[in-house]
């Protein structure tokens, strides 16, 4: 039988032994890919990239000034940090707002109202009046507006601060 010629530009088929390699060198690859992509989406429903158990926090003492907030934060999108704190000997709760987190986000919203806000060296200062002895639950609504890591520091006068390590996303 006479062997065919291949046209120009067209190769010829391989032989079946480099076909099957090839195969399976597919196969695997194919295999892989699946692997990594139940990998990110399992990661991604368990919150890796956003809200979710793997990136829910909960820092400080719940007996004086407690935060709960989620580590990873979305560009140009709402996080809420929850704060627990104990008032002053006045009544009050007085919570101050590092100058690094007002560098790199906004805060959209306190609640409940406070009584005043200041300016104060290195960062900003929230008066609330106290409705009670008890713990103080406040909520503060921050919209970063820069991609990246960042550490941020709140504190009141009664307790230690709290350190806030976040990573925004686009």
């Amino acid at each position: 039988m006479p062997r065919r010629r291949s046209k120009p530009g067209k190769t010829a088929p391989p032989e079946t032994g480099e076909g099957l390699e090839y195969q399976r060198k597919s196969w695997r690859a194919q295999r892989i890919g699946w692997v990594l992509m139940g990998l990110f989406i399992t990661l991604g429903m368990l919150g890796l990239f956003g809200d979710g158990p793997l990136t829910r926090v909960r820092a400080g003492n719940p007996d004086s000034f407690e935060a709960r907030y989620y580590r990873v934060w979305r560009l140009q999108t709402e996080a809420r940090v929850e704060l627990t704190t104990m008032p002053d000997s006045s009544g009050q709760v007085t919570l101050r707002v590092e100058e690094s987190l007002l560098d790199r986000a906004e805060i959209r919203f306190v609640s409940p109202e406070p009584r005043r806000i200041e300016a104060v060296r290195g960062g900003q200062q929230i008066v609330f009046d106290a409705k009670s002895d008890g713990p103080v639950s406040l909520q503060v609504g921050i919209t970063p507006s820069r991609i990246g890591r960042f550490r941020t520091r709140l504190a009141t006068p009664n307790s230690a601060p709290l350190t806030l390590s976040v990573l925004v996303l686009p």
